[in-house]
């Protein structure tokens, strides 16, 4: 059922947000714009 996917993919995301923030402030440092 897609909401409970969603809902499950929302939860990894905010379980997982300090990773990702930290992956993303990398690539930023990586490639300045």
């Amino acid at each position: 059922d897609m909401f409970k996917l969603h809902l499950k993919e929302s939860e990894f995301r905010w379980n997982h947000r300090g990773e990702i923030y930290d992956i993303l402030l990398k690539e930023v440092r990586k490639n300045p714009l």
